[in-house]
């Protein structure tokens, strides 16, 4: 789309009004919602549509995505007057109180950060998007984020969305069903939730997983060929809001069409989803390619970063790890059980646990019944990572103010490197982390979790 091209090429910026939501939710970063001349509802583009939301966007929402894609299917009016007093809208809502909302204007609500909704109803009974609502005969799940269908692409042979599309695939309401009944007691089972915002650079959607609710403090940026879920032991020690972030063209994020996932070209996309995930200057932590794109991020986008974490990483240092080593471009499988076998036998160094539990969380099935991994540098040679050795990267990690290196005791960074960066560095600080391997994340999860809280409220 023109509009969106020329928003990320030129840094300029459009007060879009239109009544097709798709397009909004493509090309907005904020939505206003109006009814009769008076703003709704007001917030991040994916707060909004997927709610808790104002009875209006929800009926906007609702009528969107019961429609089929490019049908014209017409608004379904409510046929009562609009209200002279209260609430603009009462005199259509279907949740109205009488007396009060067409009596009373209504009070602004705050769901999220930077999200306000005028409504009398308690922020426990907005509406919600969900996709049910929009399954049935002749109307497709589709989510108020979808693009236009005209904007949607899909690789041939490649995974089903979220791995080769732009359009946002509905939360698993069970994906984290296992991870929550590891919790001896249900009520002190955190919140644990997936989401997606839209991005205009590089297109299509990054998905998130959120812990606890509240605004996140940091943000989690996640090695190659893995996705936020490699962050769940930290998180579930962690016990703050959180949010880990899949990294374009993994985990459940969407894949770009041009292959290119070079630290510093997800820049602009972190921007974009550390701005609507976790406003106010968080803590960004990452390890192996999280960190890397977290130096790109912090030196471009300083006003997104509150303090920048590198975990056993620094440029020029990533490791040749377990999916560095991998054949390029990787196999199919017939099941899970097989992709597990695989990684198990490429020297890895996994072990069959472990491989186990990487497929699970990393391998999505195909149309045709194969496994296929769901990053894209699964599907791309070997070539593709070249650009992830970028000794430029020293030059933006010296802009970037107070950075903050762990070092694993048994990691992946050599001593040069680390006298380099005590060197170069303005302030940064060097912590070690004495007895974990590179992958600190899964050994030594407990301690991790420690020194981000530890930099959090110093921060």
């Amino acid at each position: 789309m023109q509009v969106a091209e020329q928003r990320a090429v030129a840094g300029t910026s459009y007060l879009f009004i239109s009544h097709d939501l798709a397009v909004v939710g493509y090309l907005a970063d904020r939505i206003a919602v109006m009814y009769r001349g008076a703003i709704l509802e007001e917030g991040p583009a994916a707060a909004v549509l997927h709610g808790p939301s104002h009875p209006y966007t929800a009926t906007l929402v609702d009528a969107a995505t019961r429609a089929p894609v490019g049908s014209g299917a017409p608004f379904e009016a409510l046929p009562a007057p609009p209200s002279a007093a209260g609430c603009r809208f009462a005199g259509r809502c279907e949740r109205r109180i009488d007396g009060l909302c067409d009596q009373v204007e209504p009070p602004v609500r705050t769901p999220g950060p930077h999200h306000e909704v005028r409504c009398h109803l308690d922020i426990a009974e907005l509406p919600v998007w969900r996709p049910e609502r929009a399954s049935g005969p002749g109307r497709p799940t589709r989510s108020p984020l979808d693009p236009p269908s005209t904007l949607g692409f899909a690789r041939a042979g490649g995974p089903p969305s979220p791995g080769g599309g732009m359009t946002p695939p509905a939360a698993d309401t069970h994906e984290f069903t296992e991870l929550l009944g590891g919790f001896a007691e249900p009520a002190a089972a955190p919140a644990i939730q997936r989401r997606w915002v839209t991005v205009v650079t590089g297109g299509g959607h990054v998905s998130g997983v959120f812990w606890h609710t509240g605004t996140p403090g940091t943000v989690l940026l996640h090695d190659t060929g893995l996705s936020a879920r490699s962050f769940d032991a930290v998180l579930r020690a962690y016990g703050r809001p959180a949010v880990a972030v899949d990294l374009p063209g993994h985990g459940r994020s969407a894949w770009r069409r041009s292959g290119d996932y070079r630290p510093r070209r997800l820049a602009k996309s972190l921007e974009e989803t550390v701005l609507s995930y976790a406003p106010g200057g968080p803590v960004v932590a990452g390890r192996g390619l999280g960190a890397l794109a977290g130096i790109a991020l912090a030196a471009r986008f300083p006003a997104a970063v509150g303090r920048l974490v590198l975990i056993d990483t620094l440029p020029g240092s990533v490791a040749r790890g377990p999916e560095e080593r991998w054949p390029w471009p990787s196999p199919a499988f017939g099941s899970r059980a097989a992709a597990a076998a695989w990684l198990h036998s490429t020297g890895s160094g996994l072990t069959e646990d472990e491989a186990a539990q990487h497929a699970a969380l990393e391998t999505v099935q195909t149309a045709d019944g194969r496994w296929v991994w769901r990053h894209h540098l699964a599907e791309l040679d070997g070539s593709s990572l070249d650009g992830f050795h970028d000794d430029t990267l020293w030059t933006q990690l010296a802009a970037v103010r107070a950075p903050v290196l762990i070092r694993a005791g048994n990691g992946a960074l050599a001593e040069a490197l680390v006298d380099r960066f005590r060197t170069e560095s303005q302030d940064g600080e060097v912590v070690e982390l004495p007895g974990a391997g590179h992958r600190v994340e899964h050994d030594g999860p407990d301690a991790l979790a420690e020194l981000l809280g530890r930099i959090a409220d110093r921060r």
